[in-house]
């Protein structure tokens, strides 16, 4: 008797499951550019050329800043429509203001500066009252260079959005408001052109004292420096000043819808 062979039990293929899990993280930051002021009045670093301590250090001021001001559309004036041209041009505008703020305070501090070594001379103020001055508006300085220069990184990208408009016939609902945007954009341009050799007069300065605090100029050279810088400073406030004038008579720039 021949025994039946017993079958092989078959095996079966178990599928394998592959399961992908995909985590996902976002990270959100703040990313606030933090900028500390180098310098503090130590009272005993040395003397510069006015006669008072020079404890203060030129700080670097950021090379862009977030930008700031409304947002304003792609492209020249050119290639919008008219609305979306003087919306463009008014925001820009709006964008150059913290420009002007930061100058009028800057150029401010550095007028006083300038004017006390002045006054001394012709013998309207005392020495004590010259030095009071003089270290107030120096400590005040390297915070007028931050601000002014975060408020021009921030001008940049919006300072060509009045370019190409034109108060054309074609457009006539436009044409005042057009108008009004092109003279106004073009007294603020000045305007921020003319800050601009004032507030590196007064950047020069604190970084002069600040060398001639750290020892790497000799008092005789500091002093020939801050005569020097004295001298040129009023015509480069008075421009700006002149400017600022301009800037206060032009007409508004506002969209018309």
């Amino acid at each position: 008797m021949v025994k039946a062979r017993r079958s092989r039990p078959v095996r079966r293929r178990t599928a394998r499951r592959v399961v992908v899990a995909a985590v996902v993280l976002g990270l959100a930051g703040g990313g606030a550019l933090a900028v500390q002021l180098a310098g503090r009045d130590s009272g005993t670093a040395g003397r510069d050329a006015q006669g008072v301590s020079t404890g203060v250090r030129a700080t670097e001021v950021p090379s862009q800043a977030a930008e700031t001001g409304p947002p304003t559309p792609a492209g020249t004036a050119a290639e919008l429509s008219p609305s979306a041209a003087l919306a463009a041009c008014a925001g820009s505008l709006t964008a150059g203001d913290p420009v002007l703020s930061a100058a009028r305070i800057g150029v401010d501090h550095w007028s006083q500066h300038v004017q006390a070594r002045t006054d001394l001379l012709a013998g309207l103020q005392t020495e004590a009252v010259t030095r009071a001055i003089w270290k107030r508006t120096r400590l005040a300085g390297p915070g007028d260079q931050q601000q002014y220069a975060a408020a021009l990184s921030a001008w940049n990208p919006h300072s060509s959005k009045c370019a190409g408009l034109e108060p054309t016939t074609e457009n006539t609902r436009f044409r005042a408001a057009a108008a009004a945007c092109q003279t106004r954009a073009a007294v603020v341009t000045r305007a921020i052109a003319a800050s601009r050799p004032a507030m590196t007069d007064w950047q020069t300065h604190l970084a002069n004292m600040t060398r001639h605090a750290a020892g790497e100029m000799t008092a005789e050279h500091a002093q020939h420096l801050w005569e020097e810088s004295w001298r040129t400073a009023p015509a480069h406030i008075s421009a700006y000043r002149a400017a600022m004038g301009d800037v206060a008579k032009a007409p508004a720039c506002a969209p018309t819808e």
